[in-house]
């Protein structure tokens, strides 16, 4: 018969909340890369690269409620330039009047929003991960996770590409 005491019990609670929020960090980097490649498809690879790493915009905007972090002004002054860069960016040639909900470059647009937004919560649940876990094992367990649960969308598309160019 096996005894346990409460500390042995709060150890295992706390354990298993540690390993799924690994579990969901790998998860969100899944969910990200999904919404990645679908707004490089609707809009072009140069934009799609740009607005990618934007993502730190939103963990300046939300760090200080969930992390709790004090933001400074030079990263308000950065936010005021980025948002400029964004507009620039992403503005269509007619003004924003001119978008359509069906149009694709607004369609990707808001492919770009999710994914960022996804993007920040990886950035600011990986600075809670790394209280419990080194940033290998969460790199290496968001990498082979993804890989894992990609692998059959591989088949589909990486081996009979492959293979046409292989066959004479």
């Amino acid at each position: 018969m096996h005894f346990s005491s409460g500390n042995e019990q709060a150890w295992r609670t706390e354990t298993w909340k540690r390993e799924v929020s690994l579990l969901l960090q790998d998860i969100f980097v899944l969910v990200n890369m999904f919404f990645y490649f679908l707004y490089v498809k609707e809009t072009s690879f140069s934009i799609a690269i740009l607005l990618e790493y934007t993502a730190p915009i939103y963990v300046m905007l939300a760090s200080p409620f969930i992390l709790k972090e004090k933001v400074g002004k030079e990263s308000v002054a950065a936010f005021f330039l980025a948002i400029t860069g964004i507009y620039l960016v992403i503005r269509p040639e007619g003004g924003f009047g001119s978008l359509e909900f069906s149009d694709n470059h607004f369609i990707g647009i808001a492919f770009w929003l999710f994914a960022g937004l996804v993007l920040a919560i990886i950035i600011m649940d990986v600075r809670i991960l790394k209280r419990d876990h080194m940033e290998f094992t969460i790199a290496f367990w968001d990498t082979a996770l993804s890989c894992l649960l990609m692998t059959p969308f591989a088949s589909e598309t990486y081996f009979p590409c492959l293979l046409q160019i292989c066959s004479p």
